[in-house]
């Protein structure tokens, strides 16, 4: 395989954890974890990218998405805790997809969404308001920081840290040399 666009730097600490959101089979032979801001948008364009490249390759790729709210996305720590009480009722990856795709996010156009997905909205706002899933967050962090995350969108293609262009062609070329 390749080395082109890879780092082997802060790879071994990249391991699954029950707290993370997974699209997929965990034995599948690729996992492909990314540190996400919901208000970066870099991480926002790139996710049609990966949509396409979970779809070609379906049935072999683990995607995982982790929290990496950035200090200069002022809010983006609240919007990861949003998705993580969407998460407890069920509905992470529905507001993931929402998130990315909206650019201005406000509190009213968020709980229209939520209200449509069927949440229970005092609970939500509840979880939100008590800062319940804070650790959750500081934890997706602090993982990311342990394997030289510094920015968004960041992936790790079976540990080792993506460092080509985010562009199709070259994410599709890194999946093709676990998967062919």
């Amino acid at each position: 395989m390749s080395g082109e666009n890879f780092s082997d730097q802060g790879s071994k600490h990249i391991t699954l954890k029950k707290t993370d959101h997974i699209l997929g089979n965990p034995k599948s032979p690729l996992t492909i974890i990314e540190y996400g801001d919901f208000l970066c948008n870099d991480t926002a364009n790139v996710e049609p990218t990966i949509q396409k490249i979970l779809k070609k390759y379906s049935g072999k790729i683990c995607f995982v998405w982790r929290h990496f709210p950035l200090p200069e996305h002022q809010g983006s720590d609240i919007v990861a805790q949003i998705s993580e009480a969407a998460s407890s009722q069920g509905t992470f990856w529905q507001l993931h997809d929402y998130l990315l795709k909206q650019g201005v996010l406000t509190e009213d156009r968020i709980l229209k969404f939520v209200r449509k997905l069927g949440l229970n909205v005092d609970r939500f706002m509840s979880e939100i308001n008590s800062q319940k899933f804070k650790s959750h967050v500081d934890a997706d962090i602090k993982t990311g920081q342990k394997n030289s995350v510094e920015g968004t969108p960041t992936f790790f293609f079976n540990g080792r840290k993506y460092e080509g262009p985010l562009i199709y062609s070259a994410l599709n070329k890194a999946a093709a040399c676990y998967l062919l």
